[in-house]
């Protein structure tokens, strides 16, 4: 099969199974890009991987967070009322009375408790977005 024929049909794929088409058809019009200079898919994608990084690095947290709670992760993970389906599950398996915001607070103390043993920007741009969302809940 042909480059082209394979760009075809992952796009033809992806329109209809994803619903962030756009950035999965910049990835794979990047991949084909390095693919054709001669790259393998793991060079390819080191090279995205520092690429991103080198983007990343530059952005506030605040932006970054923001970025995520109200894209890729709000699609991977649900709404936020996600956060009430998982206190219940947590409330029938250990007996507790949590909330959703319960458990948005318990996700951000461990970001925090993470950071505390070691510096990672994930953890404090997840941390960021946890208040972010338990805002949201509170309003």
């Amino acid at each position: 099969m042909s480059v082209k024929e394979m760009r075809k049909q992952a796009k033809a794929y992806i329109k209809k199974k994803h619903p962030l088409t756009k950035s999965i058809l910049a990835y794979q019009n990047r991949f084909f890009t390095g693919h054709s200079q001669g790259m393998t898919a793991i060079e390819f994608c080191q090279k995205l991987a520092k690429q991103e990084q080198d983007t990343v690095k530059n952005k506030s947290i605040l932006t970054e967070a923001e970025s995520i709670v109200n894209g890729a992760r709000a699609v991977d993970y649900g709404p936020k009322e996600s956060f009430s389906k998982m206190a219940t599950v947590h409330n029938a398996l250990w007996g507790t009375n949590l909330v959703g915001k319960d458990f948005v607070k318990m996700l951000h103390t461990v970001k925090l408790v993470r950071e505390s043993f070691k510096h990672k920007r994930d953890n404090l741009v997840d941390a960021t977005g946890y208040l972010e969302l338990l805002n949201r809940l509170e309003e």
